[in-house]
């Protein structure tokens, strides 16, 4: 009995993904923009963005957290199952030096979120890895006097994060990238979701065709650097490599960027400037409209 040959990711070309995808989706689910939500997709973006916001320090001092609530509805509730078992799953996943079981467990991943969106299957899994992210980073601060948050932080394995204070430097830059990433697959779906006429900005269509593609690189970035978190938490004496993750993580987003500017340019030469300017990464939380709810 053979066993199974387990995919590189790295070395495999946007088309094989592709063709990995159509596995379990056809073609109409494969390249639609909205999906069977049955959550508040704009609310729960809102709160990992300020987990994350302020997990890597990004957050403005005139920002306040009245701010961050508003787009966070008080009858919101988040698919915390759904978070949880993907948290779950990361967690649980082997590593290796080819990434083979982070594509494993991404392929999984998207196929058990088939019937969401595009974008809100990249926001359900950046959610989950924000419940870890956040809560380390959030024990790590905790004060001396806090002994129920330094009792939890000892629980957490918080107390080797200072002896890595460098490591832990170069994975934010990262996790930021992965970050950055999904807002601009936001940015996407806002221009997508518009109505434009895909023949007078024809970069649309070029859009919605890599829109899988960019979903999956952005969760095996998520999912890679959960497994990191071993290293972090102390459970592994060595660290994850995340070099190449890194490389292909800046340039998927580098992508996106290019592909959002022609699209804007293109839309520009139509519309005009005003309707080229959705999208842009300082909209809103409250204009963002993410699910068909």
């Amino acid at each position: 009995m053979t066993s199974k040959q387990l995919e590189k990711p790295l070395t495999l070309t946007d088309s094989q993904i592709l063709d990995l995808l159509y596995k379990f989706h056809n073609f109409d689910v494969l390249h639609k923009t909205s999906g069977e939500e049955s959550f508040n997709v704009k609310a729960l973006f809102s709160v990992v963005s300020t987990i994350m916001n302020r997990s890597l320090g990004d957050d403005h001092p005139s920002i306040k957290i009245e701010e961050d609530e508003k787009a966070i509805p008080s009858s919101f509730e988040p698919p915390t199952h759904i978070l949880r078992h993907i948290s779950c799953q990361i967690i649980n996943t082997d590593d290796d030096e080819n990434h083979s079981y982070a594509h494993e467990t991404t392929i999984s991943i998207l196929e058990k979120l088939k019937p969401f969106s595009w974008q809100s299957k990249a926001v359900m899994v950046l959610a989950a890895f924000s419940l870890e992210y956040g809560t380390f980073f959030h024990l790590s601060q905790v004060s001396e006097e806090d002994s129920l948050g330094r009792s939890l932080a000892v629980l957490y394995h918080v107390h080797v994060f200072h002896k890595i204070l460098r490591a832990t430097a170069d994975y934010n830059h990262i996790v930021k990238n992965a970050f950055e990433t999904v807002k601009r697959i936001i940015e996407m779906q806002i221009l997508l979701s518009e109505g434009y006429d895909e023949e007078s900005v024809p970069s649309l269509t070029e859009a919605m065709h890599e829109l899988p593609v960019f979903v999956y690189w952005v969760i095996l970035t998520i999912v890679a650097s959960f497994l990191h978190f071993k290293f972090l938490l102390g459970y592994r004496e060595a660290k994850y490599n995340l070099s190449y993750i890194s490389s292909k993580i800046f340039a998927v987003q580098s992508k996106i960027k290019a592909l959002l500017g022609r699209i804007r340019k293109e839309i520009d030469d139509v519309y005009g400037s005003s309707e080229s300017s959705k999208g842009l990464s300082d909209i809103s939380i409250e204009d963002l409209d993410l699910s068909e709810s």
